[in-house]
């Protein structure tokens, strides 16, 4: 089976659909961004490119999700590396003596740092030249980080949620996989339901988060299995029983 290809793209999208970006690149520069290439393409890539289009919005998206390392490209020549957004941001996430994990978030006003000191009892740290000021804490984020995390193993999680909500520190607890299955909000927004299933028996589902016209589940089934619709999609693209078979014979499906 062959195909003609125009305008090879060069987008990660493409990858999915068979062409790698190097090798699109390289078929741009050869053949020029007009010209139509001959290519056998696999049966299996063939179907991913019908239901699989270039979306350059999810690019746009993906970098709209982080503007401030580009606005600090950009403006103020800042070379930003994994810790640059988290030490402006002075967030932190600390282990508790019971094992579980705190996150605080101080961001920028002076208020923040000085309930936490207030909260942990270490007053001192605000007259630590270190410290004393947002950005020397920026610079000293790593040691600042070692102190606190110092302080924070001496108590539960609990303990320290009581004492930082009293001096009005944002925080959050950092939940596990059953913790949030067992959250009191969560329940209380019912996002987990249980369906059945024909034959894995009862799944725990999570509910779509966005109400639409007052109602939040589109269906009561229950997810379908691996393949389970595979013959009636190939089906619907024009395949015969004959040719579905001889994709499953040579294990393309």
């Amino acid at each position: 089976m062959s195909t003609a290809l125009k305008q090879p793209a060069i987008t990660a999208a493409s990858v999915p659909a068979g062409l790698s970006s190097a090798e699109a690149a390289r078929r741009l520069a050869e053949f020029g961004p007009n010209s139509v290439v001959e290519e056998r393409i696999h049966p299996l890539t063939q179907i991913a490119r019908h239901f699989w289009a270039p979306v350059p919005w999810m690019l746009e998206a993906a970098i709209a999700f982080i503007p401030d390392p580009f606005a600090n490209h950009t403006r103020m020549g800042i070379r930003n590396d994994p810790l640059t957004r988290v030490a402006s941001s002075h967030s932190f996430a600390f282990r508790c003596s019971d094992g579980k994990l705190l996150a605080l978030h101080l961001s920028s006003q002076p208020k923040f740092w000085e309930g936490l000191l207030a909260a942990i009892g270490r007053p001192e740290l605000g007259n630590d030249l270190r410290f004393s000021t947002r950005e020397a804490r920026i610079k000293n984020y790593l040691e600042l980080t070692g102190i606190l995390a110092a302080v924070f193993i001496t108590k539960p999680r609990g303990e320290w949620m009581a004492l930082l909500e009293r001096e009005d520190v944002p925080f959050a607890p950092v939940h596990n996989i059953p913790d949030v299955i067992e959250d009191a909000q969560v329940k209380h927004l019912e996002t987990f339901r249980t369906l059945h299933h024909p034959s894995e028996g009862e799944i725990v589902t999570i509910r779509r988060p966005v109400c639409i016209d007052g109602g939040r589940d589109a269906t009561d089934l229950a997810a379908p299995t691996l393949g389970q619709h595979t013959d009636e999609v190939l089906s619907e693209l024009g395949y015969d029983a004959s040719g579905i078979a001889k994709l499953r014979k040579a294990s393309v499906i």
